[in-house]
């Protein structure tokens, strides 16, 4: 589906607030509420919209600190035990700090998104849990300082 500047317009509004009515969203934008109401309507019916989310204020559930993680993967191991890459990546998002687990293409094979408290924590969730998944060979981690996100 080929979408326009109405509906980049519509979809950068609902990104901001997901609650928004047609009659904000049309304030918003300048784009007439009917018109609003029936894209909005098509975007969720084709899929581009995919459902509705919240803002999470990490450091207030004890998880303010973002790591991402490149995981390298053991193919040897893999081949020897009859791992494939889905297997290795439903194992690590059973653990519950991980956040997105996404196919790279890199010498990696995975990129992790991880929140945890703190240093102490993302150690031991390294540690005791990515490290014993099988089929692991080595991670990478970059620790952000800061995350901002786009107002407009």
């Amino acid at each position: 589906m080929a979408i326009d500047e109405k509906d980049r317009q519509i979809l950068r509004a609902l990104e901001r607030d997901a609650k928004l009515s047609s009659q904000k969203i049309a304030d918003l934008t300048g784009i007439p509420i009917t018109t609003v109401h029936y894209r909005v309507k098509n975007l969720r019916k084709t899929g581009v919209i995919k459902g509705q989310t919240i803002k999470i204020d990490y450091e207030k559930i004890d998880r303010g600190m973002l790591i991402y993680v490149t995981v390298f993967l053991n193919i040897e191991r893999m081949r020897e035990k009859n791992i494939i890459q889905k297997d290795i990546e439903k194992e690590l998002l059973k653990i519950e700090n991980i956040e997105k687990c996404d196919h790279i293409m890199s010498t990696g094979s995975f990129m992790l998104q991880v929140r945890v408290k703190d240093q102490k924590e993302y150690r031991i969730v390294l540690q005791r849990k990515i490290h014993a998944v099988d089929g692991i060979r080595d991670t990478q981690s970059v620790i952000t300082l800061l995350e901002s996100e786009r107002t407009q």
